[in-house]
C-alpha cells in the first residue's frame, strides 16, 4: 500500500505548542553552530550563530553583521554584538575571537541572551536583541555542571568533604 494524502488521519496526533523558537524574554543558551556567509546583493559579511537553550530544546539563530561596505554603522553594531557574545560566553580572547579564521571556536560558549519581537517588512519574528552575563538570568548558572554534570557533582561532594574535615581515602 502506498502513501496518499486521502488517508492521512491526525486523530491521535497532539497539537503543537507553536514551534521551537525561543520566545520573548531572557534565556541562557549554548552556541551549537557557527558559520560565515556573505549577504546576497550587499557584500556584507555576517557570522551566523545558532543557539539552543541549555535547559531545553528551543533554538534561535542570530545573524551578526561584521563587515558592511555600504553601511559601516551596521558593522560597528555587529562587532559590538560579537564582542558581547564572546565576553559573556567566556571566550578566552574576546578581542581576537578568530585568530586562525576558525569560526567554530564559538561552539560550546554559553551566554545569556534577551530575545525580543521584531517586525521587518511586515513580518514579525523573534530575534536576539542582546547578549549578557548568564548569571544575570540565572544566578546559580554553572557552565561546568552543564558540560560535565558528574564532574561537577563529584567536585561539590569533595568540596563538602573538605569543609567538614572528612577526607577518608576509601576506594569505593
Amino acid at each position: 500500500m502506498s502513501f496518499t494524502f486521502n488517508n492521512l488521519n491526525l486523530k491521535n496526533i497532539e497539537v503543537s505548542n507553536g514551534g521551537s523558537i525561543l520566545p520573548v524574554g531572557n534565556h541562557v543558551v549554548e552556541v551549537t553552530n557557527v558559520k560565515g556567509e556573505t549577504k546576497k546583493g550587499t557584500g556584507a559579511q555576517q557570522v551566523v550563530v545558532s543557539m539552543q537553550e541549555v535547559d531545553g530544546v528551543r533554538t534561535i539563530t542570530d545573524w551578526i553583521i561584521v563587515h558592511n561596505p555600504n553601511h559601516p554603522k551596521n558593522a560597528e553594531i555587529g562587532l559590538s554584538q560579537l564582542k558581547s557574545l564572546c565576553h559573556w560566553g567566556g571566550h578566552p580572547d574576546p578581542d581576537n575571537p578568530f585568530p586562525d579564521g576558525d569560526l567554530s571556536v564559538l561552539k560550546g560558549l554559553m551566554v545569556g541572551i534577551y530575545v525580543k519581537e521584531d517586525t521587518y517588512n511586515g513580518k514579525t519574528s523573534n530575534k536576539v536583541a542582546s547578549y549578557k552575563d548568564p548569571k544575570r538570568i540565572n544566578p546559580e548558572f554553572n557552565p561546568e555542571a552543564i558540560k560535565n554534570p558528574l564532574g561537577a557533582a563529584v567536585a561539590n561532594q569533595m568540596n563538602g568533604a573538605a569543609k567538614s574535615g572528612l577526607d577518608d581515602d576509601v576506594p569505593f
